[in-house]
């Protein structure tokens, strides 16, 4: 028997079976009068039940993703303003003592007014300069403006707990943060320093003397200015003639003492503008370890001449003659010139570990760094003569003037210049010391435009920025 479908024709009583085959020649308007033909509320019924769990997940997910992001904008507001105030904090504030951590705890206190969650004593590191406070965590770091600027970099952080989150995840929380980097932009100002003691800014001491005359000393400096980051003091018949005196505390004189040329007490401090120098700063790490011989020229001995490389130390006594030929030497010891010789060292770049003492009536043929020129030609640090980053005082003593060129780089230790022993009139020569002792005269000069030595001024201007 073949199957049959019953069709309701859609009067009372009248249905007839017809075979499955025969279904196909069925009228359209016929099956469109079946019920299943045009109802679908059950299928749309189905579809939403099984959609709309996901659809609501959905919904809560974005609403928790959104309040996620209200609370990155909070927390970013918050991390602006902390970064602001503990750089502020810092230019307002300079010389103070542990002035590095009552930034960053400042910073932190404003962070903490404006809602992020702090403790009772943060957590201070004073060799990253980092101090924690619970959700807080502020970084006292370089400049990116400029590696001698200094950086506030404050984090804040916020946990949430989760909601819909928790379904994708085992966390019961997420913890969302927000940085910011605020930077105290230094420029500087004023005529260009021939001499800087720099012992007041590396203790945050202005009554340091940093520069000091005695007796009849007499510094003339041709166009440039005396810089000191602490106190000048002139006794007895001392005399300053520069474009400028500059001193981070007072300039006091006696007896018939005197500055001429303009004096400016209380003018902030200056960083070591060389502190950031590449290229010098990785020749002192390198002297650290050099390795070589031992020059020791005495008397009567032959000339001699040495070529740039590595020495233990070099040293030159009596009516000996000493040349060093062009370039760069590492001395991982002192150098020291002392009683009738001759010295020729013209075009050199001497980075020591050591002091340097020259003395006596030793005749200098020539004492001069490269220019950037023969730097470029014949090897050394354009415009740097002599560098160390010993803590001991070096001296240039004796009856005859030294007639450098070039800067004498000397940040952690005194410089100490008795009799005639300093002239660089006729061109560059530029001191910079942790403290500089006049008691005699010395001639400097500021045209170091040939030498490519940095160019700063004697004063700094400050300006805080948002950087990051």
């Amino acid at each position: 028997m073949a199957e049959s479908f019953n069709l309701d024709l859609g009067k009372p009583g009248r249905q007839c079976a017809l075979p499955w085959r025969a279904m196909s020649a069925v009228p359209a308007r016929l099956l469109r009068r079946w019920p299943l033909g045009t109802d679908r509320r059950g299928a749309v019924a189905l579809w939403m039940g099984l959609t709309m769990p996901a659809l609501i997940m959905a919904m809560a997910a974005g609403i928790e993703v959104s309040d996620w992001a209200a609370v990155k904008v909070e927390l970013q507001r918050t991390a602006d303003v902390a970064a602001t105030a503990g750089v502020i904090y810092y230019s307002k504030n300079s010389g103070q003592a542990n002035l590095a951590q009552n930034a960053a705890t400042h910073a932190a206190y404003i962070a903490q007014i404006n809602g992020a969650s702090g403790k009772t004593s943060p957590d201070w590191t004073p060799a990253t300069k980092t101090l924690v406070d619970n959700m807080i965590t502020v970084q006292i770091v370089p400049g990116i403006k400029a590696l001698t600027d200094i950086a506030v970099r404050a984090t804040v952080r916020k946990t949430i707990s989760l909601a819909i989150g928790k379904i994708f995840t085992s966390n019961p929380a997420v913890t969302i943060s927000a940085s910011a980097l605020a930077e105290v932009v230094v420029s500087s100002s004023g005529p260009q320093p021939c001499i800087l003691g720099l012992s007041g800014d590396q203790d945050g001491v202005t009554t340091d003397i940093d520069v000091s005359l005695t007796g009849n000393a007499n510094i003339d400096v041709n166009g440039c200015s005396v810089r000191s980051d602490g106190a000048v003091k002139l006794t007895g018949n001392a005399e300053i003639t520069a474009s400028g005196t500059y001193a981070a505390g007072a300039i006091s004189t006696t007896g018939n003492s005197q500055v001429i040329g303009g004096s400016y007490q209380n003018a902030g401090q200056i960083s070591d503008p060389y502190i950031s120098h590449a290229v010098l700063q990785s020749a002192l790490q390198a002297a650290a370890t050099a390795t070589g011989p031992v020059i020791n020229c005495k008397n009567n001995d032959p000339p001699q001449v040495l070529s740039p490389g590595s020495y233990t130390s070099i040293s030159a006594s009596g009516n000996s003659s000493l040349t060093l030929s062009p370039g760069l030497y590492y001395v991982n010891g002192n150098v020291s010139v002392s009683g009738n010789g001759t010295l020729t060292a013209s075009g050199v770049t001497i980075v020591s570990t050591g002091t340097v003492s020259l003395s006596g009536n030793t005749v200098f043929n020539a004492f001069t760094a490269p220019t950037i020129s023969g730097a470029n030609t014949f090897g050394g640090i354009p415009g740097v003569l002599f560098a160390s980053n010993s803590s001991s005082a070096s001296s240039f003593t004796g009856n005859t003037a030294v007639p450098f060129t070039g800067l004498v780089y000397y940040p952690h230790g005194a410089l100490r210049f008795t009799g005639n022993a300093t002239d660089g009139s006729t061109g560059c020569s530029e001191i910079i010391a942790n403290s500089v002792i006049f008691t005699g005269n010395a001639n400097l000069g500021g045209n170091c435009s040939q030498y490519g030595t940095l160019t700063f001024g004697s004063v700094l201007t400050s300006s805080n920025a948002l950087v990051e």
